[in-house]
């Protein structure tokens, strides 16, 4: 009987052909029905649709590589198809949500490039990507992110089979560390402790060997990290596409400035018939000059080189990047090569790690030196530059003699350290100081700082913010006082908050405020005034009695609208401003101070109308009535819903009652309100009645009123 075993293997290659599958499948029918849109009819569309089908598609292929990987191999180990299932419907999930995607991002594009085409005849593709060259750069800047480490080999395998490898810092890291027993000894210091007796720990067992699956070469008895991988490898493929979706990501990001600013130079090149290299080449012989020590230069320096200023901050971008890249790949190499050559005394490994330390040293201290040329000087700047420039010569120089083997013979005596020493810290110490020497030289402040340094500096501001072509206006005019030249009248010489603040003692009252009040600028006149209308407030004082009153009375005369000056904070009565014959009436509304509480008093006896100072209007409420209702009880006016109170009788009616309506105010339609009055036009009434706040919403043109006690 022939038993027939299927491995992993096979299920392995089947996720994967039916992922790139559902990829094709996908992109290839957003592709059609895109191809539809007038926005990706264009070349600069096709390109846009590119680089969104490329990253969709490496994200997919994540999910594919991971997904395939992971499923074979618990498959393998368990036995279960469970894992698979879960990767079918997350690739089902994945493909639904990118093509949903794709299908939303193309329609809002179309959108927006149809309607700039139609309303305005403008492109916006071309609008929005400067004409291609920010795809362009983000393409660039990829591959560049991409290919940091080009290095690509032919290599036998132990199999005996020759493959390409590419190299990859981060792999290699893993790899190594995966590769030893770094889990034990770790386990081995945990578990020390003062009472047990000490077991020695035990060394690194490193994955050392002659080909290149190893982490660690081994070769005529040297030991070389290893960072190389099989370019058909599945971790090399699945870390190339995270990377990749990484570099699109930084790239994209930063895209748009490099090409905003590449386009802009370029377009200032050829109108002034210059070319890049000779801007650089300007630019390295003004740092040649500071370098040599030159302070003094004319008080538009900097206006004359501000072009070259920005193309070499253009060309400086560009090395910041290359040199943070280079600095992450040193430092994971220096990482490596440290652990296995300190753990294995292998002093080729060490030196290279110390070299490559140096270098990352070497990379800041480089920009810094490169910047230097802009640098606003005086006389002890270029003695700062001319250390930064040694400091880098030496560790140059460090770098590069670590990588030899002569390091290993030097052989360093007492006098000679201290020879070295010396001569590091004269070369450090010695020059900056003599500048800051120079710098207090009493009498040469105008020579050695002012002249260099500030005189450049404030012409440069003028010329940037253009104050030399604002004309300089006489005193008289600003002291005149006719109608056309009062300048200091149309200022505006304060903000909204300030005149919040401003306006803020003239409340007067606890039960209004201006905290949260609106503050408008307004144009009357020929004059500008900050207004407000208050609001009512609760009094903030625990047991004060204006809370129960500003909750329960009906107010009146409350009405206050402030205005101030706007050039000279001056107060100024609102009345004045609108020619007003009384104070502006305003109707609070409802879901104010009456949100919390269910009754609201008018015509109490014992209380009498208080007025605000300077209140102009009429003296009291007159009582009027906005409507009748034919089912109101006897007496009383208005519309139904109302209900009495007493102690004695739910029926009580009382015919002198009044119903005092809501009100609202003439030049204002805010939301209305209702209120209730006590029983007795003539401010007579039995001391037990009471009538309760009705459910209905009137107007009226009189304003609210508050009461007190008499």
């Amino acid at each position: 009987m022939t038993e027939i075993r299927v491995g992993s293997e096979s299920p392995l290659k089947i996720g994967l052909l039916t992922g790139i599958l559902a990829i094709i499948v996908v992109l290839g029918i957003q592709f059609v029905l895109l191809r539809e849109l007038s926005v990706f009819n264009t070349g600069l569309g096709l390109w846009v649709l590119a680089i969104e089908f490329v990253s969709t598609a490496a994200l997919l292929l994540s999910l594919v590589f991971v997904g395939s990987f992971f499923s074979a191999r618990i498959q393998r180990q368990s036995g279960s198809r469970t894992p698979w299932v879960v990767y079918y419907i997350l690739l089902g999930l994945a493909s639904f949500a990118a093509f949903t995607l794709g299908m939303n991002n193309g329609l809002t594009l179309d959108v927006k490039y149809s309607t700039y085409a139609t309303k305005a005849g403008i492109n916006f593709l071309n609008l929005q990507y400067l004409n291609g060259a920010v795809i362009w750069a983000t393409l660039i800047l990829t591959a560049l992110f991409m290919l940091s480490d080009p290095r690509i080999s032919s290599v036998t395998g132990s199999d005996g089979k020759r493959r390409f490898y590419m190299h990859s810092k981060l792999l290699g890291i893993l790899r190594l560390l995966s590769r030893t027993n770094l889990g034990a000894i770790m386990q081995t210091t945990r578990r020390r402790s003062y009472y047990e007796s000490s077991s020695p720990t035990p060394s690194f067992d490193w994955d050392v060997g002659e080909t290149p699956e190893h982490a660690v070469l081994s070769k005529n008895g040297k030991l070389q990290w290893n960072d190389k991988f099989p370019v058909s490898s599945p971790p090399f493929i699945a870390w190339t596409t995270i990377k990749f979706l990484l570099c699109l990501g930084i790239a994209a990001t930063i895209a748009n400035d490099i090409a905003l600013r590449f386009v802009t130079i370029q377009n200032y090149l050829v109108q002034t018939n210059s070319t890049w290299f000779a801007q650089v080449q300007t630019y390295l012989s003004i740092l040649a000059m500071r370098l040599s020590g030159t302070y003094q230069v004319s008080s538009t320096f900097g206006i004359d080189n501000v072009f070259t200023f920005e193309v070499f901050k253009f060309v400086l971008s560009i090395i910041g990047l290359a040199f943070a890249v280079l600095g992450i790949r040193l430092g994971i190499s220096l990482l490596a090569n440290a652990m296995v050559g300190l753990s294995k005394r292998a002093f080729g490994m060490s030196r290279v790690a110390l070299s490559n330390l140096f270098i990352i040293i070497t990379l800041p201290i480089m920009y810094a030196v490169l910047s230097g040329g802009a640098w606003v000087y005086d006389v002890g700047t270029s003695f700062i530059l001319d250390t930064l420039a040694i400091v880098l010569a030496g560790i140059v120089f460090l770098a590069g003699y670590t990588r030899t083997q002569r390091i290993l013979h030097v052989k360093i005596t007492r006098i000679k350290g201290i020879m070295i020493l010396a001569i590091v810290l004269i070369s450090t110490i010695t020059l900056p100081v003599y500048g800051t020497y120079l710098r207090a030289q009493s009498g040469q402040y105008i020579n050695y700082q002012w002249n260099p340094a500030y005189v450049p500096t404030i012409q440069y501001t003028r010329w940037a913010y253009g104050l030399d072509s604002v004309r300089n206006a006489s005193p008289l005019l600003i002291n005149a006082t006719g109608t056309q030249s009062n300048t200091l009248d149309h200022i505006r010489i304060f903000t909204n908050e300030s005149a919040r603040l401003n306006m803020k003692p003239l409340v007067g009252v606890n039960w209004m405020s201006i905290d949260n009040a609106p503050v408008d600028i307004v144009y009357y006149n020929g004059k500008e005034y900050w207004v407000s209308i208050l609001q009512l407030a609760q009094a903030g004082i625990a047991n004060d009695p204006d809370v129960w009153r500003t909750q329960h009375l009906l107010l009146t005369h409350s009405e206050k609208v402030l205005a101030v000056d706007a050039a000279t904070t001056g107060n100024v009565s609102i009345a004045k401003i609108w020619n007003l014959t009384q104070t502006p009436q305003i109707y609070y509304g409802e879901g104010g101070l009456w949100q919390s509480v269910d009754e609201v008093y008018l015509n109490i006896p014992g209380f009498n109308e208080t007025y605000l100072t300077g209140y102009i209007g009429t003296g009291s409420f007159s009582g009027r009535e906005d409507s009748t209702s034919p089912t109101a009880p006897t007496g009383i006016s208005g519309r139904s819903n109302i209900g009495t109170q007493t102690p004695e009788s739910p029926t009580f009616s009382c015919p002198t009652c009044n119903l005092t309506q809501t009100r609202t105010l003439s030049w204002t339609n805010k939301a209305t309100s209702t209120f209730f009055t006590g029983c007795g036009s003539t401010g007579k009434a039995p001391a037990t009645s009471q009538i309760i706040l009705t459910t209905q919403t009137h107007r009226s043109s009189d304003s609210s009123r508050q009461l007190s006690p008499t």
